[in-house]
């Protein structure tokens, strides 16, 4: 694919989110999944990023360094 648009990368997790303005939940998704993905690495004291790849795409790099809940 072409990759993210760069205003949107910063957006990527946030609840309900789409970078596809154009795509409508009968198409799929509801803007949920980075946002739960976001949860799940800072529970495990980790992080995400995301960046555009020279050439098209993007990479999405997820951290997870583990811990225990209190």
């Amino acid at each position: 694919g072409a990759g993210i648009p760069p205003e949107a990368l910063a957006h990527l997790t946030e609840a309900f989110y789409r970078a596809d303005k154009a795509r409508s939940r009968a198409q799929g998704g509801f803007g949920l999944g980075l946002a739960l993905c976001q949860e799940v690495a800072a529970l495990h004291h980790g992080s995400m990023a995301f960046a555009n790849r020279p050439g098209g795409g993007a990479r999405v790099t997820a951290e997870l360094h583990g811990g225990r809940l209190s």
